[in-house]
């Protein structure tokens, strides 16, 4: 698949086997979907002028950012909400990519990963899971 180098963050000492991946120079951009102190560890992985993108909480916890790091690398923290995408993009464009989605939601190739399902009438349970720290997958409602 043009994949080298995988690397999970379930994995004792991860940092320091992907520090040694990425060398001295540290990586240009990272994504952090998880928040908390999984935010501090991949800004350690930055390097110089390295990008950090912000774009969930699963962790339920609000991100830990080291400021001496974020200082001395000079590194950049990004958010990202879809939401905010989508408002600046042409009404052709959405119809084309929710056109796409759905192919393949259709044709089992997109799994979204659950950590549960609730109805509808359960959306306050749902709101609860969903806060839950150490979360691992999205929690969704059903009609």
């Amino acid at each position: 698949m043009g994949i080298a180098n995988v690397l999970s963050t379930a994995q004792a000492d991860w940092q320091h086997h992907t520090s040694a991946l990425l060398g001295a120079s540290g990586a240009y951009a990272a994504v952090d979907s998880i928040s908390g102190a999984a935010s501090a560890a991949l800004l350690a992985l930055l390097g110089q002028g390295g990008t950090l993108v912000a774009f969930g909480t699963m962790a339920g916890e609000p991100m830990q950012i080291d400021s001496g790091a974020m200082i001395f690398k000079q590194a950049i923290v990004k958010g990202f909400w879809g939401s905010k995408l989508s408002e600046a993009m042409p009404a052709q464009e959405k119809r084309h990519l929710i056109g796409e989605l759905i192919q393949r939601v259709l044709g089992a190739e997109l799994k979204l990963p659950t950590e549960a399902i609730y109805d509808l009438g359960d959306a306050a349970q749902a709101a609860t899971a969903s806060l839950q720290s150490g979360r691992k997958r999205k929690v969704l409602l059903k009609p």
